[in-house]
């Protein structure tokens, strides 16, 4: 496991469904508890977003997203799609 502070890096994809109703996509993250980001996505299809955390023993990830619609006949709540979600040693200099 690498020390010091990481770079997040969250992929996924944003769905056409909200944008059809001129809703954009908002994600926010969450490390530890702390504000680690906060993204607004204007347009559906995939997304790469990266935030820099602050060394900590351990992590523990909230990824927030709204809006948040149903699509019947499936009764759970929907939002983004999430594909990746992994820590990264930071360029240098940073």
């Amino acid at each position: 496991a690498e020390t010091g502070p990481q770079r997040l890096r969250i992929r996924g994809h944003a769905p056409e469904q909200p944008f059809l109703h001129g809703q954009p996509v908002r994600v926010a993250v969450l490390a530890n508890g702390r504000k680690a980001g906060a993204w607004t996505l204007d347009r559906n299809g995939l997304f790469v977003l990266q935030a820099d955390l602050e060394a900590a023993p351990e992590y523990q990830i909230e990824i927030q997203a709204s809006p948040v619609w149903p699509h019947p006949p499936d009764d759970r709540p929907l939002t983004v799609n999430i594909s990746l979600v992994r820590l990264l040693r930071p360029p240098a200099g940073k």
